[in-house]
């Protein structure tokens, strides 16, 4: 028995195209605007950060929701690159996926409360401090 002929289309073809398509964002399209990465063993080490397990913010986007998330007391940003998001709406965060499930769910208007774990420097030295950082996705 034999099989039809695959047809393999080429440039000059009069045939219609297929647009090429967009691929949607994941999730809902929430746009914080930070990047982060699953903090390893190395990289915390080399960040001053052992003990800590979350997510480490690689790069903040200027024109991302948490960029114009400030401190209340300061006026300084919020959350900055080098620290760590342990927590995001109470769910631990140890890996992508679970920042990922958690986000895909949110909607305007819901909060978004982050437990921040950072690397305080002083005369004492380094050490570990934790703080939450709250603020509603708009």
């Amino acid at each position: 028995m034999r099989q039809p002929a695959s047809t393999i289309l080429g440039p000059n073809d009069e045939s219609p195209k297929a647009e090429p398509k967009e691929v949607p964002p994941k999730g809902n399209g929430l746009h914080l605007g930070i990047t982060l990465a699953e903090l390893t063993p190395q990289l915390a080490n080399d960040k001053h950060l052992s003990g800590v397990k979350g997510l480490y913010i690689k790069e903040i986007d200027p024109s991302g929701l948490v960029a114009e998330v400030r401190n209340p007391a300061s006026g300084q940003p919020a959350l900055n690159e080098g620290e760590v998001i342990t927590r995001i709406n109470r769910v631990p965060l140890a890996s992508l996926a679970d920042f990922q499930r958690v986000v895909s769910t949110l909607k305007p208007g819901d909060p978004i409360v982050l437990n921040v774990a950072a690397v305080q420097r002083d005369a004492k030295g380094e050490r570990p401090v934790s703080r939450i950082v709250q603020f509603t996705y708009q």
